[in-house]
């Protein structure tokens, strides 16, 4: 897409107007049912959503941001669809990106891929390790809580931490975006990867080896006598006795479940992620 009209100063020339409309058409691709998208006018600083029909005026009265020329938060990708298999996800996917990471999936689609996958048995892959020392290290610094808690004094620890699993990913996206714009040369390309997303076609299994462990969906051994789709994790987590309890108690907690679906999601084409979805016990 032709970005050269960022560049031109006056804001009122009609190749200037021109592009910011053509900007919030490309950027709604992958958001069509949204009424908002991220703002990259020089005030937004895409950290803010707006209407799509107040983004184009805030380009165009404000300016747009010069620094931003790769649209990662607007679903622009160097990667192209062939990168990855091309079965998809049905109509439960959203639900399932939401449930896991927090990250909203920007369009559906209708094929359904099936089948058995494989992970390599020797314990986590290399994206996969990066993955978690990311978030280790965004989450030692207690940033995000912090910044919870001066804006919100009253908060109670219950409260910080709720706001904390409900909005960390905006604040993961945007500590990246500045860290991009300020061409921090320890960003990686697999930081920039998570910030924006993964791309919008994944693969669905009806079945998975990982780490020398068979795995099959409930649909798939419905009439089997030979049960694959059990599972268990042991989460450690603060436990809270109501709303109101100010002194948490850490702890190992287990949860007991069934496979229902199987969800490869990619963020480039090495950097990808296994989901599962359960329907958990109420214990």
């Amino acid at each position: 897409m032709d970005k050269s009209w960022i560049n031109i100063r006056n804001r009122l020339d009609p190749l200037y107007e021109k592009g910011a409309a053509d900007f919030v058409k490309f950027a709604s691709k992958d958001r069509p049912n949204a009424t908002e998208i991220l703002c990259p006018c020089t005030k937004c600083r895409n950290m803010r959503f707006m209407k799509k029909v107040d983004v184009a005026e805030h380009i165009v009265v404000d300016g747009f941001l010069s620094s931003y020329t790769h649209w990662i938060f607007h679903g622009e990708s160097s990667l192209t669809s062939s990168s990855i298999p091309e079965p998809a996800v049905g109509d439960r996917t959203q639900e399932m990106i939401r449930d896991a990471f927090g990250i909203p999936m920007f369009n559906q689609l209708d094929e359904i891929g099936s089948g058995e996958g494989n992970e390599d048995s020797d314990g986590l892959d290399d994206a996969t390790k990066k993955f978690f020392n990311l978030v280790k290290e965004a989450e030692k610094e207690f940033e995000h809580h912090a910044s919870i808690r001066r804006s919100n004094r009253r908060f109670r620890p219950h409260d910080v931490n709720k706001v904390h699993n409900e909005t960390f990913h905006i604040w993961f996206r945007n500590h990246v975006q500045m860290l991009y714009e300020e061409g921090d040369e320890a960003l990686s390309k697999e930081a920039i990867s998570l910030a924006m997303g993964p791309l919008k076609k994944a693969v669905r299994y009806t079945g998975y080896v990982i780490n020398g462990f068979k795995y099959h969906t409930k649909a798939r051994e419905s009439n089997r006598a030979t049960q694959h789709s059990g599972v268990m994790v042991k989460a450690n987590t603060d436990s809270y006795a109501s709303a109101r309890d100010m002194n948490p108690i850490a702890g190992d907690v287990n949860y007991y479940g069934v496979l229902t679906d199987i969800i490869v999601l990619h963020y480039s084409k090495k950097f990808r992620f296994v989901l599962f979805k359960c329907d958990w016990v109420d214990n």
